[in-house]
C-alpha cells in the first residue's frame, strides 16, 4: 500500500471500500492508516512550495459593535491576503449590527509560508472618516497542514471574533468558512459553493380574532373593557374593537386584523396577543397575553409559495418537537380555527379563538 495515494477524501473513501471487501471492518485500523497517510502527506508538504488557490466564503456578521453615536454601524468588510485585498465600502449597509454579505472573496497563494487572510470590519462614515470596528486574522498553514481539516469534505463554518485594539472585548462576529485548492491536482473539478442568500419575499398575516374565555375582569365593579391588541412587530401593532361590560371573561370581537412580513427572516416569527381593559379616563390596563409560533406555517408557505392555514391539518406539523405542555397549549376543536391557551396570574386557564393564515403576495 503506498500511504502518497491516500491524499483526498475520494481515495480515502475507495480505500475503506478495499478494506471492507477484505474484511477489515475495524474503524481503529482505517483511522490509524488515514493519520499515517496525513503525517506523510505533510512532511513531504512541508518540504516543497504547494500553489494553491483559496476561496473565503463570507457569510453574516451579528452583534457588531457601534461606533456611531445614537445609531447602530454601517459596516462593511476589507479582506486581505498578501498582496491581494477585497474592499467592500461601496457596499455598506446602513444601521446595520447583523449584516448580510454572502459574498466569494478568493486568493492564491503558496504553503507552507501562506500569508494569514485578514477579514476587517469598518463603519462607513462620509463626514468624519471611516472607523475600525474590529478585525480577526485566519491562519491558512494551520489549516492547510492539519490532516483532520484536510479530510473534512465540507468545511465547517467559523464564527469568528472580532477585536479592536482599544479593548480585550469582542466587537462582534463573522461567519465564514473557506476551501483550499491545490493548483497542480489533475483532472480536479473545482466545487464553487453558491451562496447567494434567498431573495426577499412579500407575504400577508390574516387574523380573525374570535372570542375569549376567562378572561379576568380588572375593573372595580367586576367587569372589563376588553379589547386585544396583536402584533408581529413591534412597529405594527393593531386593536380590535372593545368588548364593553364583559363580566364573565367570553368577549367577542370577530375582527380582522392583516400583518405584512417578508421573509426570509433572520428571527423567528411570532404573533403576540395581548388583552387590555379599555378605560376612558385613565390608562388602559394590560390583562394577559398569548405567544403564536407561527415559524413552521410561514416556512411551509415560504417554500411551497402556497397559502398556509393554523388549522387541524397542521397540528402534527405544529406539535412536532413539542414538550407535552407545549402541546396543550394549542386546541383544534374544529377545521378552521385554533384555541389558544395562557395561564393567568391565579393559574387559571385563559383562551383566545383565532383564525389564522398566511399569504404569499404576487
Amino acid at each position: 500500500m503506498d500511504l502518497d495515494e491516500l491524499t483526498s477524501q475520494e481515495s480515502l473513501e475507495l480505500f475503506k471500500l478495499k478494506l471492507e471487501k477484505m474484511g477489515i471492518t475495524e474503524p481503529a485500523i482505517f483511522e490509524f492508516i488515514k493519520d499515517a497517510s496525513y503525517d506523510e502527506m505533510i512532511k513531504k508538504q512541508l518540504l516543497q512550495q504547494t500553489q494553491c488557490k483559496i476561496l473565503l466564503y463570507v457569510l453574516e456578521g451579528y452583534d457588531f459593535a457601534s461606533r456611531d453615536i445614537g445609531s447602530f454601524s454601517d459596516p462593511y468588510l476589507i479582506i486581505s491576503c498578501g498582496t491581494r485585498s477585497f474592499n467592500e465600502r461601496d457596499n455598506y449597509l446602513l444601521d446595520e449590527p447583523n449584516p448580510e454579505f454572502y459574498k466569494l472573496f478568493e486568493f492564491t497563494a503558496a504553503f507552507p509560508g501562506a500569508p494569514q487572510i485578514i477579514i476587517e470590519a469598518y463603519d462607513y462614515d462620509e463626514l468624519f472618516g471611516d472607523d475600525l470596528i474590529g478585525k480577526t486574522a485566519i491562519d491558512l498553514d494551520d489549516r492547510f497542514f492539519n490532516g483532520d481539516w484536510q479530510s473534512m469534505e465540507e468545511k465547517p463554518i467559523e464564527h469568528r471574533q472580532i477585536y479592536h485594539e482599544s479593548t480585550s472585548l469582542s466587537q462582534g462576529v463573522v461567519t465564514c468558512w473557506l476551501d483550499i485548492e491545490q493548483s497542480n491536482k489533475a483532472n480536479k473539478e473545482e466545487k464553487i459553493w453558491d451562496i447567494t442568500p434567498e431573495p426577499k419575499k412579500d407575504y400577508e398575516i390574516r387574523v380573525c380574532v374570535m372570542e375569549t374565555k376567562n378572561v379576568p375582569c380588572v375593573d372595580w365593579e367586576g367587569l372589563s373593557d376588553v379589547y386585544i391588541r396583536a402584533y408581529c412587530d413591534d412597529k405594527d401593532k393593531k386593536d380590535t374593537d372593545t368588548h364593553f361590560r364583559c363580566s364573565d371573561g367570553a368577549a367577542s370581537f370577530n375582527w380582522r386584523l392583516k400583518f405584512d412580513v417578508q421573509g426570509p427572516r433572520k428571527d423567528e416569527l411570532q404573533l403576540v396577543l395581548q388583552a387590555w381593559d379599555f378605560d376612558v379616563f385613565g390608562s388602559n390596563d394590560y390583562i394577559c397575553e398569548w405567544v403564536v409560533d407561527l415559524d413552521k406555517l410561514f416556512n411551509c408557505v415560504r417554500q411551497s409559495q402556497q397559502p398556509g392555514y393554523y388549522n387541524r391539518s397542521f397540528k402534527t406539523l405544529l406539535e412536532a418537537g413539542m414538550k407535552p405542555e407545549e402541546k396543550n397549549k394549542y386546541q383544534f376543536n374544529d377545521d378552521e380555527t385554533i384555541w389558544v391557551t395562557t395561564t393567568g396570574p391565579k393559574g387559571e386557564e385563559i383562551k383566545i379563538k383565532l383564525d389564522i393564515s398566511i399569504m404569499p403576495k404576487d
